[in-house]
């Protein structure tokens, strides 16, 4: 098996996030909001050695915790953040720092706006194809009425 060094494991860590909140490799953009110089960024990317300051300011930018920046896959994180834009990402890692007790709230509130969005929707299906209808499924548009003339 062919292990990853540390160094080449941040380097592609880092190159992951760049993409994800640059859409490309920027070292003047990750130097400047990540606090470290130009060429500390283009070092990082490079694989080459770097101080445990870089590491520990990179990991604040990226606001994970230093160790999943030299961990394979970023420590695990789900694939699935790949996807989002920055400010999906930066909702997702800012909901995972809240406490316990604010994430609770946060998800209900969520699932009580979701509901009452659901009702909204099904008051207006049941105004537009008549009281039957009282879930998306079932709502259907009812045949036109004709007069008799």
């Amino acid at each position: 098996m062919n292990r990853r060094t540390a160094r080449e494991l941040l380097a592609a860590n880092v190159l992951a996030i760049c993409k994800i909140r640059y859409g490309k490799r920027n070292t003047t953009r990750l130097g400047a909001d990540s606090g470290i110089k130009t060429g500390g960024a283009q070092r990082v990317l490079a694989g080459s050695d770097v101080q445990l300051t870089t590491i520990e300011r990179l990991a604040s930018w990226a606001k994970l915790e230093a160790w999943r920046l030299i961990a394979p896959d970023l420590g695990n994180i789900p694939s699935g953040l790949n996807a989002l834009s920055q400010e999906e990402m930066d909702l997702v890692l800012a909901y995972r720092d809240m406490h316990e007790d604010d994430q609770r709230e946060m998800l209900n509130d969520a699932m009580n706006l979701a509901d009452k969005a659901r009702r909204h929707v099904e008051r207006i299906l049941r105004e537009k194809y008549g009281s039957g209808s009282s879930t998306l499924e079932a709502a259907e548009p009812k045949a036109p009425s004709r007069k008799p003339k």
